[in-house]
């Protein structure tokens, strides 16, 4: 069938065109490129802007996630500190003579790197029995605080 001929089918007519060849002239892939531009034309503006807002969405997300993280090691610091220095006070008392012991509290205020910290001692004598005594240490920062106790004899 050649270009521009009719063909009846029922109560319709169709114009059969052969797509080899545009007004006789061979198309040579042009018809083909043009087609293929047509259906895959890139991304839409809307599509762009979706994945913008998703990339963005990821970044802010992993940003609140760095902040989040940089205050727990902050945090998990100061505590690991505080912890320390109860240790450290506790070990002070047990250097202490037994007999020399005066109940009371005690309080001081060490900074540790950027951080005061308020260590609070409190010794009691006799406290669970007779000849014993309870060194109990408090530290406070920053709205938290860490406690530890021992006891302590001239057995030690």
């Amino acid at each position: 069938m050649g270009i521009g001929a009719s063909v009846t089918e029922g109560n319709m007519t169709a114009r059969a065109v052969d797509r080899r060849t545009m007004g006789g002239v061979r198309s040579r892939g042009k018809r083909r490129l043009g087609h293929f531009l047509r259906d895959c034309g890139g991304f839409t503006v809307i599509e762009a802007l979706v994945a913008a807002f998703l990339f963005t969405v990821g970044l802010v997300a992993t940003a609140q996630l760095e902040v989040m993280a940089t205050g727990q090691v902050s945090s998990s610091r100061q505590q690991s500190d505080a912890a320390a220095l109860a240790a450290q006070t506790i070990e002070q008392y047990r250097d202490i003579n037994f007999y020399t012991l005066v109940a009371g509290t005690y309080t001081a205020t060490p900074r540790v790197g950027s951080t005061l910290y308020t260590v609070q001692t409190v010794v009691t004598q006799d406290d669970p029995q007779t000849g014993v005594d309870r060194v109990a240490v408090t530290v406070t920062w920053k709205g938290q605080s860490y406690a530890t106790s021992t006891l302590l004899s001239p057995l030690q």
